[in-house]
């Protein structure tokens, strides 16, 4: 059976990342969070990322997607030229779909806006839509009740998120009505 996963902000090789990790150096954080993404993720889930992959050379960003399990749909952040020079040389089997900034998903019962930023209020957001983003890192204090979440995996123990679990955390969030 497919699973469905959300995260962003991996910053693969980002040593600013160093900072807010608890890694010595960028290649022991990047095992790290290759491990935990396997540790979820299984080969024929689906997996949306909200932006960021990586900071390394577009060759070493190879090498990481062939690590990773899954197929992935791309939504465009705003630190994502390997990504771009991967898609512009099909270099990458797991990465399916690419999209700017913005996605809109339907799956069964739900309608999830993605999108690398926060949003206030999106489409739908007044009929129980979720919103899903990164960016933020987990530094984003979101008190609003609304049913949105950072994926990020500063902000999920450095691991992608499933549809499950964002339906539990949509669960304890209301749905805002606007008109």
């Amino acid at each position: 059976m497919k699973n469905i996963f959300f995260t962003s902000d991996h910053h693969f090789g980002h040593k600013l990342m160093l900072q807010y990790r608890p890694f010595e150096t960028t290649y022991e954080m990047d095992a790290i969070l290759i491990e935990k993404w396997n540790s979820v993720v299984g080969e024929h889930d689906t997996i949306y990322y909200l932006g960021d992959f990586s900071w390394r050379q577009w060759s070493e960003t190879v090498k990481i997607l062939k690590k990773l399990n899954g197929k992935i749909i791309y939504i465009e952040g705003n630190h994502d030229k390997p990504i771009k020079q991967i898609m512009s040389r099909n270099a990458s089997h797991k990465i399916i779909e690419f999209h700017p900034s913005y996605y809109e998903l339907k799956y069964e019962k739900r309608h999830i806006i993605m999108s690398h930023y926060c949003f206030k209020t999106w489409n739908k957001s007044h009929w129980g839509s979720y919103h899903l983003y990164g960016h933020s890192h987990g530094n984003l204090i979101d008190n609003s009740g609304k049913k949105r979440h950072d994926v990020g995996v500063d902000n999920n123990n450095l691991l992608p998120v499933s549809i499950e679990e964002i339906d539990e955390i949509m669960k304890t969030k209301e749905t805002v009505r606007l008109d």
